[in-house]
């Protein structure tokens, strides 16, 4: 089972927590020290930078497994701040909106094995790190790969529940096309959880039916 911490950042006081809850949860991934002060750097510069031009935000931080069963660390920063107006300079090392040293991002991305950041004005930033052990580097995709699409997904428990009533899943169908389902179990806690995944169960199951045909049958397995 994944290992997850889910962060709220609205100040200054809260990027020593993230930082010690993300290193925290490094412990549980690996030993190596290496690892976990470049994933304690990452945070920090996050959750930093969620305060100086977002107002604050929230990270998750999540435990990765690979294809070869090894483990790192998944760091996705969110906020709804003003966004970024040219990604390419805030790369830059030395470039800065609010006279600080303007390393952030660009330290981010070289601490981090995998990247990815998207940012759109007046709506908000997300930012995606993979960070794994130097003794284990990854070279597999963590998302579920159909044909060239790349998928993943946020998928949270609400208010504190155990688990969450939502689900999702991605299958191939043919001639690069595939099919998703976003299940809602209507409502909180085990009871939806357990629709959402019996709704993501038949979807799987219905691979070569048709869309109309899949969707009556998860319609009834939810009722029954």
């Amino acid at each position: 089972m994944a290992l997850l911490q889910q962060i709220c950042v609205s100040d200054l006081t809260h990027v020593g927590e993230t930082r010690r809850k993300v290193a925290d949860l490094c412990k549980h991934i690996s030993s190596d020290e290496t690892f976990i002060g470049r994933a304690s750097i990452v945070a920090t510069e996050l959750a930093n930078n969620m305060v100086l031009h977002a107002k604050g935000g929230e990270i998750i931080a999540t435990s990765l497994h690979s294809q070869a069963e090894q483990a790192g660390l998944e760091l996705l920063a969110l906020d709804h701040g003003p966004g970024i107006e040219n990604l390419n300079e805030s790369l830059r090392d030395g470039f800065s909106t609010r006279g600080t040293a303007g390393t952030g991002l660009g330290s981010i991305r070289r601490l981090s094995k995998g990247f990815e950041i998207v940012s759109h004005p007046n709506h908000g930033t997300a930012v995606r790190c993979e960070l794994w052990p130097e003794a284990r580097q990854s070279t597999h995709q963590q998302f579920p790969v159909v044909s060239e699409f790349v998928f993943g997904a946020v998928n949270l428990p609400y208010d504190n529940k155990d688990v969450c009533g939502d689900a999702w899943a991605t299958l191939p169908v043919h001639r690069g096309r595939f099919r998703a389902i976003v299940a809602d179990g209507l409502g909180h806690g085990a009871a939806a959880a357990t629709a959402a995944v019996e709704a993501v169960r038949v979807f799987r199951s219905c691979r070569d039916r048709q869309l109309a045909d899949a969707m009556c049958e998860i319609h009834e397995a939810r009722h029954a």
